[in-house]
């Protein structure tokens, strides 16, 4: 039901993806529900003082959670369905939360989600189920942010270019993602691939730079995500007497 709902982004088998972290010699955790990662370690900003390359061992199925976009404003689906009715926390920031969600995420033969890392924003993260059969963790190294090129950026202050290095390469490139949304996210993606060509911001985004060259199918049967029966049993329900 979730895949009808939300759609479904495919990873394929050897993308490098990049983990963010305070650790000088990471290791897997199996007590964690989840791995966030992303595409290219800039859209961390400042978090974290070394970068975990992870590379995804066979093609992963991840829950596509981009509700709307406006301008380059990217709005979660989490928000939806993780703010407990109860207690008002949000999935990422309750360990309990987050662990039920994990499991519905199984039981729906997801491997993970994709989304903004905060609502309102536009960078995006990969959420990974914390499961080493999906993914290896192949170096962990001091993290450089070196992004941009200052001589590029323009008397009205609007960045041209980004220079994304070579250091950090996006796997895209060579493995194009595949989605499969409905027609209402897809309209909502032409029109940010639209804004970034008129105000050249093309490639300046890591949005923009995966959907370059993504392949992007519509699905024929959507189910409406508005109806409180098609996602209410997501909702992370903590009881009444853990208030």
């Amino acid at each position: 039901m979730m895949r009808n709902i939300y759609g479904e982004m495919i990873l394929k088998e050897g993308s490098i993806l990049y983990h963010i972290t305070d650790e000088e010699n990471f290791v897997f955790n199996e007590t964690k529900p989840i791995l966030y990662c992303t595409f290219h370690p800039s859209d961390y900003y400042h978090m974290g003082k070394n970068v975990v390359f992870i590379k995804i061992k066979k093609d992963l199925s991840i829950c596509f959670m981009i509700d709307e976009i406006k301008n380059k404003q990217i709005i979660c689906s989490l928000n939806e369905i993780c703010e407990n009715k109860y207690t008002k926390t949000f999935l990422k920031t309750n360990s309990e939360n987050l662990i039920y969600f994990s499991r519905v995420l199984k039981e729906s033969k997801f491997d993970g989600w994709f989304t903004s890392i905060r609502n309102n924003k536009s960078e995006v993260e990969v959420a990974l189920l914390n499961d080493n059969n999906l993914f290896s963790i192949i170096k962990t190294e001091p993290l450089f942010r070196i992004w941009y090129k200052y001589d590029e950026i323009v008397e009205n202050k609007k960045i041209i270019k980004k220079n994304w290095g070579k250091k950090y390469p996006i796997c895209s490139d060579e493995k194009p993602i595949v989605l499969h949304i409905n027609e209402k996210v897809k309209k909502y993606i032409d029109e940010y691939n639209c804004i970034g060509k008129e105000h050249n911001r093309i490639q300046l985004l890591t949005l923009q730079y995966i959907l370059k060259n993504a392949q992007i199918n519509v699905l024929d049967k959507c189910v409406i995500k508005d109806c409180p029966d098609n996602f209410s049993h997501i909702n992370c329900p903590v009881p009444w007497y853990k208030k």
